[in-house]
């Protein structure tokens, strides 16, 4: 049985997730072997319907492990490439002993 982390997403709670989780999810429906991390400075810079382009404040990240290994010196470069608006209440993010 895995071990969830007290530190969940939260309905209404904006998800980034590099390219690689985003194929994976879109393909399989599963987030996949992802790290999470919930975020104070991440965003991503999005075009609204309006053509004018704007910055949406992420609250987790979510990166692939070669993102993850890429980028754990300074998760700000990971690239983002979409966004959710989290709506479950079900625990995703598990306890890892991987750092």
């Amino acid at each position: 049985m895995p071990e969830f982390s007290e530190h969940q997403p939260q309905p209404g709670d904006t998800v980034g997730a590099c390219a690689h989780v985003i194929q994976t999810q879109l393909t399989t429906g599963d987030w996949g072997a992802a790290h999470w991390f919930q975020s104070t400075d991440a965003t991503l810079g999005c075009i609204g319907p309006d053509g004018q382009t704007k910055k949406v404040q992420m609250d987790w990240m979510v990166l692939c492990p070669a993102c993850f290994v890429k980028y754990r010196n300074d998760w700000s470069k990971a690239p983002l490439a979409g966004f959710t608006t989290w709506e479950s209440t079900e625990p995703i993010v598990q306890v890892s002993g991987e750092n």
